[in-house]
């Protein structure tokens, strides 16, 4: 990203999806900030609250389906507001179905000037060939014991405990987070 060799569409894979969101909101937040010097604060604060106007997240809470894909073609189209890009992330999409899928592909093969597609999913199966063939597939290494432990700490479990679901857990942090639940 650094060296200005960016993708226009990358695709994360893990079955984590805590870590899957948090990894995806990370990258976010360095492609908008990447050319910044002032906003970098206030513009990753609104990519937390999901209100940054160049930033769109679909699929959190609910499937892409063809009507939310052809919102997501139609805004595609437009200029950034602030930033001197768009980031498009979309969740779970293992879950979508063919047609939403195809509907998405043209603009995931050509996409508009400094536009960029985040493709989240727990797994590539049911994705068509052509969406995996224009992106960048990056499969995420799982977290080790000691770091899902240090996470469960850090959200208020106590030490041994988070050490017996983080081994338990193998290496999926959500996993390890309904167990302590």
């Amino acid at each position: 990203a650094e060296s200005s060799r960016l993708s226009h569409a990358y695709m994360f894979v893990s079955s984590d999806d805590n870590y899957l969101k948090t990894f995806c909101e990370r990258v976010c937040k360095h492609f908008i900030n990447l050319n910044e010097t002032d906003n970098k604060e206030k513009n990753e604060l609104r990519i937390d609250r999901r209100v940054h106007p160049d930033v769109k997240f679909f699929g959190e809470d609910k499937n892409i389906d063809s009507a939310l894909t052809a919102e997501i073609v139609e805004l595609a189209g437009f200029s950034p507001f602030e930033a001197d890009k768009k980031v498009f992330v979309l969740c779970n999409v293992h879950a979508m179905n063919e047609s939403a899928q195809y509907k998405i592909l043209k603009t995931i093969e050509e996409p508009p000037k400094n536009t960029y597609f985040i493709l989240a999913c727990k797994n590539t199966t049911r994705i068509l060939q052509t969406i995996i063939s224009r992106v960048k597939q990056i499969e995420l290494d799982e977290l080790s014991a000691g770091d899902i432990a240090g996470l469960l700490v850090k959200n208020g479990v106590d030490s041994a405990n988070a050490e017996i679901y983080a081994s338990c857990a193998s290496g999926n942090g959500t996993f390890a987070e309904k167990l302590a639940t």
